[in-house]
């Protein structure tokens, strides 16, 4: 695959170009110029074609591989090994769909997202929609992916349920913010299991765990759970009425020069799972990014998440001395704190000992 993703349309327009360039070698009719002729050749009807070259239509693991097979094989004997199947398949689940509406299927999203490498954050103010055992479980394996690929994933749970700024809520507020913290460390374990398998996986049984666990503590920076601190919860929320209900996902790319930032939403229609790019002001991306201070920051500059509180502090206390920021005000104090409070290589340890997920690991208390 390029390293720019093409259209659906791209792909198909060179695949068949490369079959009628067999079809002419072997004097063979049907020159497969028009959308009509394309579509009886893939065994679709011209309008479905047309959706999915136009990416209106997502396609579909299945109906992808049932395309491929067709280009790669068709009705000319080849000596085209499965892989190739699977190859062409791949690369037209992640090409890049032309839309006049701003949704993009889940999937081509976070495969995109990984080849850029770059970093999402995203704030749970309403339940995951991936949970182990729900309805879009095998989700996992998107979000997974797009990790052991190469994006960074910061789990955000942005309230403090353990100090004076919380006894002021409301008992079905407080009720509401119990179980989503379980649910956002469910996903957070989910997640975890999930990359350190996949990382895992690609080494024999036979490696040694000392390198093995040099290799898996390179992922685990990748995926971080933090927190907000009970000062900056009691600021932003004034503890009496927090914000609930939403998720908001930030985007930030390697090179800001290149490419911005961005802010997305995940949502659901018809059992179709998209991302909406979010329409947002000059002053709004700023304001999320200084919200998040140091860890946008941080990533820039290490390309991984920050994985202890003396990280953030410190790193935060580098920029404040290389005059990056002048005051507290003008990007305030650190507001975010690890809820996983294992060290990376106990995180990989505990891992090695049971490659399942667990169910006893000690998290920071933020509340009971």
């Amino acid at each position: 695959m390029s390293e720019s993703i093409r259209t659906v349309a791209e792909v198909l327009d060179r695949e068949f170009s490369k079959l009628r360039a067999k079809r002419i070698e072997r004097n063979l009719n049907v020159p497969l110029e028009t959308l009509q002729d394309q579509a009886a050749y893939l065994r679709l009807d011209k309008a479905a074609l047309s959706r999915f070259r136009s990416g209106r239509r997502p396609l579909t693991q299945e109906r992808a591989i049932a395309i491929a097979r067709w280009l790669v094989n068709g009705d000319i004997p080849t000596d085209a090994a499965e892989k190739d199947v699977l190859e062409l398949a791949g690369e037209l689940l992640v090409a890049r769909r032309e839309l006049k509406s701003d949704q993009i299927p889940v999937e081509t999203w976070f495969q995109d997202k990984a080849q850029k490498s770059t970093l999402m954050l995203v704030e749970f103010r309403e339940a995951p929609a991936i949970q182990q055992h729900g309805e879009r479980e095998y989700l996992v394996d998107v979000v997974g992916g797009a990790i052991v690929k190469g994006q960074c994933y910061g789990i955000l749970f942005p309230y403090h349920l353990n100090g004076p700024g919380s006894k002021t809520l409301s008992i079905p507020v407080r009720s509401y913010l119990g179980d989503l913290r379980i649910s956002v460390y469910d996903l957070y374990r989910f997640v975890l299991s999930d990359v350190l398998q996949r990382a895992r996986d690609s080494f024999e049984p036979s490696t040694a765990t000392n390198t093995l666990e040099e290799h898996l503590l390179a992922f685990t920076r990748r995926l971080k759970l933090y927190g907000l601190k009970e000062s900056a919860f009691h600021a932003s929320d004034d503890g009496r009425c927090p914000a609930i209900g939403h998720r908001l996902f930030y985007v930030a790319y390697p090179d800001p020069d290149v490419s911005g930032p961005e802010r997305w939403e995940w949502i659901t229609s018809g059992g179709i799972v998209n991302m909406v790019q979010k329409e947002t002001t000059p002053t709004e991306l700023p304001a999320i990014a200084a919200r998040y201070f140091p860890i946008v920051e941080f990533w820039h500059e290490k390309a991984h998440l920050p994985e202890t509180d003396a990280a953030i502090e410190a790193f935060s206390n580098q920029l404040e001395a290389e005059n990056h920021y002048r005051t507290t005000r003008e990007l305030g104090e650190p507001q975010w704190e690890l809820m996983d409070p294992r060290p990376p290589k106990v995180i990989v340890s505990d891992f090695l000992k049971d490659e399942r997920p667990k169910t006893h690991w000690s998290f920071r208390t933020l509340g009971t």
